[in-house]
């Protein structure tokens, strides 16, 4: 009897200890399949990235910031200008600098958001999301402005700077090619 109790007990053990493993082995999976804790950059994307460090090279530790700490669901953060100074030991008005430098090529969109912004960098070149394909990530987020359209036009703006700066960048790639 008390050798039967023994033997149910290590048989309930090992099925308890194969349920974690097969749990500790799906998380595992998901987390291959998915990290948490990653950033994913398109051919465009590191042609940006590219042009910051020849055009603004400045503001790239800023670019680089925001595209490790996007929103998942929506490719933007939300940051105090005084946070960001803190961060990297400058001045704000620096801060305010590096900023400007991304927008004026279209790196990011600056979109207040109270007394704050949000710097939404474009999806088409880097994103965090689901899986390792874009089809699968996720890039909503609902934006509540003024009839007016400012932040409309911003995203606008961002989209069609990024099908100048793609041209340019065959036009720039073909002339090297036969230089």
């Amino acid at each position: 009897m008390l050798e039967q109790q023994f033997e149910d007990f290590e048989q309930q053990k090992r099925r308890d200890h194969q349920v974690q493993d097969q749990s500790k082995n799906a998380k595992q999976k998901r987390d291959r399949l998915n990290p948490p804790d990653w950033s994913q950059v398109t051919k465009a994307g590191w042609n940006m990235l590219d042009a910051i460090s020849e055009k603004v090279p400045r503001a790239f530790r800023l670019y680089s910031f925001f595209a490790q700490n996007i929103d998942k669901s929506c490719g933007a953060v939300v940051c105090d200008q005084k946070f960001l100074a803190d961060y990297f030991g400058v001045s704000l008005r620096t801060i305010q600098y590096w900023i400007g430098d991304l927008e004026s090529i279209g790196a990011i969109v600056k979109i207040p958001v109270g007394i704050y912004y949000a710097y939404a960098l474009d999806p088409y070149q880097v994103w965090r999301g689901y899986n390792n394909t874009k089809k699968y990530a996720a890039f909503n987020a609902k934006t509540l402005t003024q009839k007016d359209g400012v932040i409309d036009r911003k995203l606008r703006l961002m989209l069609s700077r990024r099908e100048e700066f793609e041209s340019s960048l065959k036009y720039s790639n073909h002339d090297s090619e036969q230089g």
